[in-house]
């Protein structure tokens, strides 16, 4: 086996790794901050809603505090519930890394074996 055979094996074996933990981590991200707003509800009687714009909002973006442009973009993105964006988020993630490490393997014209 030659060294870039070994670099290309290595590659997808990376690739893979990463597809499988942005999966987890945006299943498990989307369920821990669903079983968190139960808690909350539970607790005090209030639902706390999060959305991506409130992720925005966390991360300081100017545009997600006070848009000016996009408004209605903006109400959609702040319509959508952030436990389901995160795990849809490491489903796209999980598919985009793992045809990467299917292309850093040299497979990527080839069939694949099936799931």
């Amino acid at each position: 086996m030659s060294i870039r055979a070994i670099i290309n094996v290595a590659g997808a074996w990376l690739g893979m790794a990463l597809a499988v933990s942005a999966l987890v981590a945006g299943i498990a991200g989307g369920a821990a901050l669903l079983l968190y707003q139960v808690y909350i509800w539970l607790r005090v009687g209030h639902w706390e809603p999060h959305s991506i714009i409130t992720l925005l909002r966390w991360a300081e973006w100017p545009w997600a505090m006070s848009p000016r442009d996009w408004i209605g973009f903006h109400a959609f993105l702040d319509f959508i519930p952030l436990f389901l964006a995160l795990p849809v988020a490491g489903v796209l993630l999980f598919a985009g890394f793992r045809a990467s490490a299917w292309e850093s393997a040299g497979v990527a014209g080839e069939s694949r074996p099936a799931d």
